[in-house]
């Protein structure tokens, strides 16, 4: 399975080749900024498919449940995902069905300022090093 399926699914690959190669270089950026990998999977694959249940997620993401379960955490402390109930038929835990509810431009740049942030409070720190280790 190549990258591009795991992060938008088998199926459902976009036809466009630069949305695509737009989405997977987003894809890579947050990543090597540091986000976790689940929760940029489930992110760019509810902005691709729209509203999925976790077995879907499970399915295009190339995730375990307890993944999923992290990433929509993560997501909704954000507030980037809606749950919804959905109807269970027979017993058993419910089902939700996840979806963003908020433009992905908009989660991108949540990322982005996170990361800057970081950033800031490291160069704070190297400086601090370096004011430190020259009264050694």
């Amino acid at each position: 399975m190549t990258s591009v399926e795991v992060f938008v699914g088998k199926q459902d690959i976009p036809q466009d080749e630069v949305k695509l190669d737009h989405i997977m270089t987003i894809a890579d950026a947050l990543v090597d900024l540091g986000n976790p990998k689940p929760v940029v999977r489930v992110l760019l694959c509810l902005h691709i498919h729209g509203p999925l249940s976790s077995k879907e997620l499970q399915s295009n993401c190339q995730l375990r449940q307890p993944e999923i379960s992290n990433a929509v955490n993560q997501l909704d402390e954000h507030s980037f995902i809606e749950i919804q109930k959905s109807p269970n038929k027979g017993r058993g835990r419910p089902h939700h069905i996840y979806r963003l509810c908020k433009p992905i431009d908009e989660c991108v740049q949540h990322f982005m300022r996170e990361t800057e942030l970081r950033i800031q409070r490291m160069s704070k720190k190297l400086e601090d090093l370096r004011l430190l280790s020259q009264d050694l």
